[in-house]
């Protein structure tokens, strides 16, 4: 920025001071960053001579202009300094019929240079979902709400950007969809934490926190890479922190799987009207991440019981194999396959360390129907996140429950009763 700026309603993380801080980045006609793992790269062409304006967010959405101007050199770089402190600033490119976007994160331990994702397709419409996810968020003490910038960056893929350029479905349509799921989600967990009594910060609180941690972090990787492959492992990577997010020392495995599993159902309600890729993508992030969180938290029940490092090996290795199968996904078959395929690999399991058959364990699926018909009624009526995690709460008490008294006969029907009813849902 030229000169310093007096903004009301502002990220409340502006700080006007004599600080200045650096942006630098590249400016491409690339249409992914890195999350889109099933498509072809193409070549990426950077842009010279484009003009790169920078804004300050508000905690509405909207971007005001700070009046800081640079222009893109021969490889399409370009270095923007603002004299006033920001966590997120909107940097966007122009070249006649040309443009892009990307929002820059800056932590408050980061020094005076940011070095920023190069812009691509997506991080143009990352930027667009961001933008109306914030201007939908609930009014609390964080201007983010429940969608942080890490949740666009892991949902918006090349696909839902080229969606959003074709006018097939909006920025606004795919945030009130993050944000359904998130809330959600967040809700869930908060509320089942107080239940048990967990002192400390909301495990929402830290859910964000380390989101926007694991955010930085593929920043600086995104920006730092310099092969395709390279962003792709920083994705990835990007993708498993997104997944391990809660402090387990406040909230156990089981409750964040079940936290993800309702933060899926909540997201799914409002998918249906979103174009087919559109969905698709987001669907499929939405279930990588409750499975394999169900995953870890039904490892985590086995080795909590007693089960030997034979079964527990098993079971990793029946997770890594769902997430691998899940990322290559192309349809919602394969999302069901990949499930199928992974559930049956438990039962089996869970069979032989409660020495019962795997009929026995789908019978005691099965006991949970009338939960599931209860939580359907529920559903049906549940406006808010707070009234779809109660209904899932509910849920999943009753169903542990049904589960429990059919399993009494077998040796461990508190472990057959946990792991099911996580399965139940999937």
């Amino acid at each position: 920025m030229l000169g310093v700026l007096a903004l009301a309603g502002c990220d409340g993380s502006v700080d006007a001071n004599d600080t200045s801080v650096t942006y630098r980045g590249r400016v491409t006609t690339e249409s992914q960053t890195s999350n889109s793992l099933h498509r072809l790269q193409q070549t990426a062409e950077v842009v010279a001579d484009a003009e790169v304006r920078a804004y300050l967010i508000t905690d509405d959405g909207t971007s005001v202009e700070t009046g800081a101007v640079s222009t893109t050199d021969a490889s399409g770089t370009y270095s923007l300094t603002l004299d006033q402190e920001a966590s997120f600033v909107l940097l966007t490119a122009s070249k006649g019929s040309f443009s892009s976007q990307v929002v820059a994160y800056r932590q408050s331990s980061d020094g005076d240079i940011v070095d920023v994702a190069p812009m691509t397709a997506e991080t143009d419409a990352e930027a667009e979902v961001y933008l109306e996810a914030r201007k939908q968020a609930s009014t609390d003490d964080d201007a983010e709400g429940a969608v942080t910038l890490a949740d666009v960056a892991l949902y918006v893929d090349a696909s839902v950007a080229a969606d959003l350029a074709a006018n097939s479905t909006t920025a606004a349509e795919i945030a009130a969809a993050l944000r359904a799921g998130r809330e959600a989600e967040e809700a869930y967990a908060d509320e089942a934490a107080e239940d048990e009594g967990t002192t400390g910060d909301a495990p929402s609180k830290d859910r964000r926190e380390a989101a926007r941690a694991a955010y930085a972090v593929l920043q600086a990787r995104l920006a730092a890479a310099t092969t395709a492959e390279a962003a792709t492992d920083a994705y990835l990577e990007f993708e498993e922190a997104m997944i391990a997010l809660y402090d387990e020392s406040r909230t156990n495995l089981a409750i964040q799987a079940q936290a993800r599993q309702t933060g899926r159902v909540a997201m799914e309600r409002e998918t249906a009207s979103l174009s087919a890729d559109t969905r698709f993508a987001l669907e499929q992030e939405a279930a990588l991440e409750a499975a394999v969180t169900t995953a870890m938290a039904i490892e985590d029940a086995f080795e909590a019981s007693g089960a030997g490092s034979a079964r527990l090996t098993a079971l990793a290795n029946a997770r890594a194999a769902l997430l691998t199968d899940l990322r290559a996904a192309t349809s919602f078959d394969a999302l069901a396959e990949a499930q199928a395929a992974y559930e049956s690999a438990v039962e089996s399991e869970l069979a032989a360390e409660l020495n019962v058959s795997v009929s026995l364990l789908n019978t005691a699926r099965s006991a949970a129907s009338t939960a599931r018909t209860s939580l359907q009624a529920a559903l049906s009526t549940a406006v808010t996140a707070q009234a779809i995690a109660q209904a899932h709460l509910s849920y999943f008490a009753a169903a542990t429950s049904a589960i429990a008294s059919s399993l009494e006969a077998s040796s461990n029907a508190s472990l057959g009763a946990e792991v099911l009813v996580l399965l139940t849902l999937q």
